[in-house]
């Protein structure tokens, strides 16, 4: 009997060995706010560990089968005893029947008593048969169970293993996201600079030209005094000429020198107006071109600046939004990857639970 319980206490002992090998992370559950936590490793050996006591209790059917060939022996014992006991009282005279009356029912009284120590082993040992019996299926189903998560959990570590190798990937895409992000948003603010800087070059254009052109006005202002000064010096030679053709012919040479100091005069003024009319044009032209050509100059890198800033962007953007979803992706199938751990262990546990109830519903109800 001894030999037995050390060999299913070595069993048991096996088996918590192995689970004790396993590691904590494998037994995860998801609460119903889905907060994960550890399930409980020492409910799964508990389950184990009653599953072998249980079976080394079967060795108090052995027990009881011993003791009930124990009595069955004295009672053949004590039979044959009886039958001595009448075979000397015929052959010996001298015993008084009282005597033998009274030995009779003391060993009646005994033999009643073993019979019902015979009945009650008979039940204890039917109860011990129904109890083998129960017990053999329920530690079945335990090594079943014990088997199952031996042959699910390498295929749930890689499947974790392959689910944080997605995530630090991902993790890491995103932190190069972010940094292109920045990257555009640094060249976006040198780009604003670079306008603002054009903006102010330009608006310093825009105040000489409008130099230059005051400089034009009082070069047109100048020019019209001239031109006024040159027809009113016209005037005065045609109301000369024209007085002179009255005069009479005995006029003296001083009126031929002022005509002619008129003319020389009129003559200085005419050139003078046309050397300030062109350059006045010359001004003219000079202003338009070097305006045009500023603000052109100013557009165009203005457009240029505000069609690469919005590349970067829409660039960005795009990435960022390919990303995203990538990233849900990811997280849809990490939820249903710990969904799927999560209902294999729930299985498991029930099938532990519902042993470790039914191995308790037993002990709280032993006769049935």
């Amino acid at each position: 009997m001894g030999g037995k319980k050390r060999d299913g206490w070595f069993f048991t002992k096996n088996i918590l060995e192995e689970i004790n090998e396993l590691p904590d992370e494998h037994f995860v559950e998801n609460t119903p706010q889905g907060a994960p936590k550890k399930k409980s490793k020492e409910k799964v050996k508990k389950g184990i560990v009653i599953n072998g006591e249980e079976k080394v209790d079967s060795t108090h059917l052995s027990e009881s089968q011993l003791e009930r060939q124990v009595l069955e022996r004295e009672l053949k014992k004590l039979r044959r005893e009886v039958q001595r006991m009448k075979e000397e009282a015929k052959n010996t005279p001298t015993i008084s029947l009282d005597t033998l009356a009274q030995t009779q029912r003391e060993y009646e009284e005994k033999l009643t008593k073993l019979k019902e120590e015979n009945r009650l082993l008979e039940e204890k040992t039917h109860r011990y048969k129904k109890r083998e019996a129960q017990l053999s299926n329920e530690l079945n189903e335990a090594q079943k169970a014990y088997k199952e998560v031996k042959k699910t959990l390498p295929f749930l570590s890689s499947q974790m293993e392959v689910t944080e190798e997605r995530q630090e990937s991902l993790a890491h895409t995103l932190d190069q996201v972010l940094q292109e992000l920045s990257d555009a948003q640094s060249a976006l603010e040198e780009k604003n600079q670079l306008l603002e800087q054009k903006e102010k070059e330009l608006a310093e254009k825009q105040e000489a030209h409008e130099t230059m052109q005051g400089t034009l006005h009082q070069l047109e202002s100048q020019l019209k005094k001239e031109q006024d000064q040159v027809v009113h010096q016209e005037k005065l030679l045609h109301e000369q000429e024209t007085k002179w053709l009255f005069q009479e012919q005995g006029a003296d040479g001083n009126y031929e020198e002022e005509v002619l100091q008129l003319k020389s005069q009129v003559t200085e003024l005419t050139a003078l107006n046309v050397s300030l009319t062109e350059e006045l044009n010359q001004a003219k032209q000079g202003i338009g071109e070097i305006l045009i050509a500023a603000k052109k100059q100013a557009s165009q890198f203005i457009e240029e600046g505000k069609v690469e800033a919005e590349q970067l962007i829409y660039s960005a953007k795009q990435e960022a939004e390919a990303l995203t979803g990538q990233a849900k992706k990811i997280s849809a199938e990490l939820t249903q990857s710990r969904q799927t751990v999560s209902e294999l262990y729930d299985g498991l546990q029930r099938t532990v639970d519902e042993l470790f109830e039914s191995n308790e519903q037993e002990e709280t109800n032993p006769s049935s």
